[in-house]
């Protein structure tokens, strides 16, 4: 986070202590520790963080000055409520004990914004006991990001989860029915384009908003392999029809289609060619869809 100020923790290997890091970064690049006289600023709490591998959650406590000293780039907190902080984890912990210890980069869904209550005053005391406890609140304000990447969730969702089935379901159930081709495409060509393009685009103004590079997690590699195929699929040669008068028609019923003999070749090709396309589109666009679910059903609110 740019022209921020972090607190990067992390235990030892038997969690019998944590360590706490003051960092700041120019970007959305490694941070960088803080000198040690300016890392004393900040009190770990040992009798209020967890003491033991065998815990089922791990908690850190420490304790922050309301008004950093000179050299900090964050301002002065409030005592108040509602005080914004964003919070990140990764699974790999450093594996020094030093606060210029290298870390690695927060997973694509361990990351949020909070906020905490700062109205009292806390004091730790030999015995572990909080005098007067802060409170605190898993809900953030609602920010532009987020309000993209619903958007792109949604669209994402109907083009994969509920228009392409229903144009694979008009495409075999509904053959009887003489304009079947015309709601095939329109599913298909129409309303799935135009939804996989606009996720498309979402998804790369959310990743640009972040500052994080392009299509280097599987997420966003896979969406590139579904728009990348559906583009193929919309613009390989449709399948052209003759009509009883025996001139060449496009969506037209698969019992008026001239005989194979007299469709070119590139025309035999293409049929099958868009099939697998949109079948190969389909079974990516599920997985895709079915991990990001779990993985919303994984992440804590």
């Amino acid at each position: 986070m740019k022209s921020a100020d972090m607190i990067i923790t992390w235990p030892s290997a038997d969690y019998s202590t944590w360590f706490v890091s003051a960092r700041s970064a120019s970007g959305h690049v490694a941070p960088t520790p803080y000198a040690a006289t300016q890392q004393s600023a900040f009190t770990y709490l040992p009798q209020l963080s967890t003491n033991s591998s065998s815990s089922k959650y791990s908690q850190v406590s420490f304790i922050r000055p309301l008004a950093l000293p000179s050299g900090f780039k964050s301002s002065s907190l409030a005592r108040a409520s509602g005080q914004s902080i964003i919070y990140a984890a990764s699974s790999t912990k450093p594996s020094g004990s030093d606060a210029s210890a290298s870390i690695v980069q927060h997973g694509d869904n361990s990351y949020g914004v909070s906020s905490i209550d700062l109205s009292l005053a806390v004091a730790a005391s030999s015995g572990g006991v909080v005098a007067q406890a802060a409170g605190g609140s898993t809900a953030g304000p609602w920010t532009t990001y987020d309000n993209i990447i619903v958007l792109h969730a949604l669209c994402g969702s109907l083009a994969w989860a509920v228009v392409a089935p229903a144009a694979v379901l008009v495409g075999r159930l509904a053959r009887s029915y003489s304009g079947w081709v015309r709601i095939h495409q329109l599913l298909q060509s129409v309303l799935t384009t135009v939804l996989t393009i606009v996720a498309f685009a979402l998804g790369v103004v959310a990743m640009n908003m972040q500052g994080a590079k392009h299509f280097v997690k599987p997420h966003t590699q896979m969406g590139l392999v579904i728009f990348i195929l559906l583009l193929c699929q919309v613009r390989s040669p449709p399948r052209f029809f003759a009509d009883r008068a025996g001139r060449s028609r496009l969506l037209q019923p698969p019992q008026v289609r001239r005989p194979a003999h007299e469709a070119s070749a590139v025309e035999r090709r293409a049929h099958p060619a868009r099939r697998h396309l949109g079948r190969t589109s389909q079974l990516v666009a599920t997985w895709l869809t079915r991990r990001f679910s779990a993985t919303c059903r994984s992440t804590p609110a």
